[in-house]
């Protein structure tokens, strides 16, 4: 097959897509194929950098916007990046799903690291889990770096977004994609309603997946099955797949649950075969029954997701090429009405806390690997 090259190149203040040829059909799947309503399975350059770009204005984003206030700003967190990602691989698992999971509930605003003033994202499901200390501390050495150099101009949020990407572009080789910047850092935590359209790990049907990924602008199933490909890196606790483990259905929920059994601090690869590459061995793990999350299987038994878990296990430029548009859609899911600001004392606490209010220890910075991820 002729790889199809999506080429997202970032242009001053433009977000310009390149593609090539069209993207073939998964098996089983005849006829046009369907898109949602931004386009984004269509693979129309013009549309999908129309649509990228109109949210960007909407929101008052540019891939440009620190160009005056903190030209180095990248380059100072990609430096950084690449020194951490080089000393602890897994730091990576856990900052891009820091990244989705404070993007999903209620968009891009850094809300899921505040510990104050109310409960903070990370105590609620399914955040509970995933939540590294040691990715949180990276992210406020960065903020510490930047702030140093430029002063308070770049949020958290910001930070985030593009550590993420470098996270992604670290494990996931030809993996790249534009971020427009200037979002603001959030006033308060997400509620535990808004945290729960995060899918859990838990989820037992599709459907499920499905409709909640729908609710955030995300309505085709190739989009669910590329979000779900990040489970291709990272490691899980017992407890993320405790359920699936306790069923012993089969010869790999068995032998999840004498590992939990017999080490109660396991941590299980979510893909055994390249636990540290973002690639497409999790496709195949699951189409196998091998999938370490009840989430992961029951996406492999869904004729609609499944046929695109073949498709990209089968065809990984595609997938390379499709999960860097769709991280960098991410951006583009819009929570409630919310004013913002830049923290200037910590990405932890909001600036009515003041320089010298105490941040709780909610995370430990123990939890190395990242664990379970969401659904």
């Amino acid at each position: 097959m002729v790889r199809r090259s999506t080429m997202l190149v970032v242009v001053v203040s433009t977000l310009a897509v390149l593609a090539g040829s069209a993207l073939s059909l998964p098996k089983g799947i005849k006829g046009p194929l369907p898109f949602n309503a931004t386009g984004f399975l269509q693979w129309n350059p013009a549309k999908l950098q129309a649509h990228l770009a109109s949210a960007a204005a909407a929101q008052n984003l540019s891939v440009d916007h620190h160009k005056l206030t903190c030209f180095r700003m990248q380059y100072i967190i990609g430096e950084r990046m690449h020194l951490a990602l080089r000393s602890d691989s897994t730091l990576a698992p856990g900052l891009i799903r820091l990244y989705f999971n404070d993007c999903f509930p209620n968009g891009c605003d850094a809300s899921i690291f505040l510990t104050w003033p109310n409960t903070p994202e990370c105590l609620y499901e399914p955040n509970k889990y995933i939540l590294t200390g040691s990715a949180w501390d990276l992210i406020e050495s960065l903020r510490k770096s930047v702030h140093a150099e430029c002063g308070a101009t770049v949020s958290c949020a910001d930070i985030l977004v593009v550590a993420a990407r470098e996270a992604v572009k670290f494990v996931g080789g030809t993996i790249n994609f534009p971020m427009p910047l200037g979002r603001p850092d959030g006033l308060a935590p997400a509620t535990n309603l808004e945290v729960s359209t995060i899918p859990s790990a838990r989820t037992e049907q599709a459907s499920i997946m499905l409709a909640k990924f729908a609710s955030r602008g995300f309505d085709h199933p190739a989009e669910l099955v590329l979000f779900l490909g990040a489970h291709s890196i990272g490691r899980a606790h017992c407890e993320s797949f405790k359920d699936r483990a306790d069923r012993q259905t089969d010869d790999f929920s068995r032998k999840l649950f004498w590992h939990c059994q017999n080490d109660r601090s396991w941590l299980q690869p979510l893909d055994y075969i390249t636990p540290d590459r973002l690639d497409t061995n999790y496709y195949a793990n699951v189409l196998a029954g091998e999938g370490v999350l009840t989430s992961d299987m029951a996406l492999g038994n869904d004729p609609r997701t499944r046929s695109w878990m073949e498709f990209y296990m089968n065809n990984p430029d595609n997938f390379a090429d499709d999960f860097s548009i769709l991280m960098g859609r991410l951006f583009t899911v819009r929570g409630g009405a919310r004013r913002g600001e830049i923290r200037k004392y910590g990405c932890f606490k909001t600036n009515a806390a003041g320089p010298g209010a105490g941040i709780p220890g909610v995370v430990s910075s123990s939890d190395q690997e990242g664990a379970a991820a969401s659904a």
